[in-house]
């Protein structure tokens, strides 16, 4: 999930396909780039764009806490008409056709049963095989306590434990990593071209001795990270002070 602003006063929207996204995006005024594959809107729809992100999949552009949900139909299944089943926001199952068969979803696995296409060659539909058992990894936390898209009719789910525990946090360390450098793109495009100004940092080695590093970079943060990775290659303490900053043009 992802929003990112493409100047000229437009947005661009990164989502998994849902349909009733797509029927919501375009009523906000969306329109489908094929280039880059996005929804492209008017930059001052951004909150209502990440309010049907929320109603939709559950969580906007945000981080957000994710668990993985362990699904268990009931003996009768279930079928979607003209489309794909959505669970939790996600897509488990894909058909497109009577006779097309259906695609598992990505960040779906099935222990048992499985999916495929039926119904007729006019009414086709998706189909989740009844007793069916499957596992839908990295959910946010609010779809499943929303219950979006699930019917208790449906069969009984529970949210299970990732294998590592710190699988949540590593999760959102990541993805704020990951926002802060889309944001740093972001700023170099509107603050232009070079912008990059050199940081100059004092770290020592084992023997106690200073070394001067500099790097350039477009602000403090991301200098700080460039030389936190040499000093870790070069196996010098982590960096103790800036000593100045060169202010300057390319």
């Amino acid at each position: 999930m992802k929003i990112t602003n493409i100047g000229n006063g437009k947005i661009a929207i990164t989502s998994p396909y849902n349909p009733t996204f797509v029927s919501r995006i375009k009523k906000a005024g969306g329109k489908w780039d094929g280039t880059s594959k996005t929804w492209v809107c008017d930059e001052r729809t951004i909150e209502a764009v990440r309010s049907i992100m929320r109603e939709v999949y559950g969580q906007d552009d945000h981080p957000q806490e994710l668990v993985n949900v362990k699904v268990t139909m009931s003996e009768d299944g279930i079928g979607e008409y003209h489309g794909p089943i959505v669970l939790f926001g996600r897509a488990i199952a894909s058909a497109w056709g009577r006779d097309s068969g259906a695609r598992i979803g990505d960040g779906v696995g099935f222990e048992k049963g499985g999916c495929e296409s039926g119904g007729s060659a006019k009414n086709w539909k998706t189909i989740i095989k009844g007793g069916s058992v499957f596992t839908i990894f990295d959910v946010p936390k609010a779809a499943v306590e929303n219950k979006l898209g699930w019917d208790d009719s449906y069969g009984k789910f529970e949210i299970v434990s990732p294998d590592d525990p710190s699988a949540v946090l590593k999760a959102e360390k990541e993805a704020l990593l990951k926002r802060i450098a889309e944001i740093d793109e972001e700023l170099v495009k509107l603050e232009g071209k070079g912008c990059e100004s050199i940081y100059e940092f004092v770290a020592k080695d084992a023997g106690g001795k200073e070394h001067q590093i500099s790097t350039k970079a477009c602000t403090y943060d991301v200098a700080l990270q460039k030389i936190e990775k040499v000093c870790k290659e070069q196996s010098l303490t982590e960096p103790q002070a800036i000593i100045k900053r060169k202010e300057g043009r390319k």
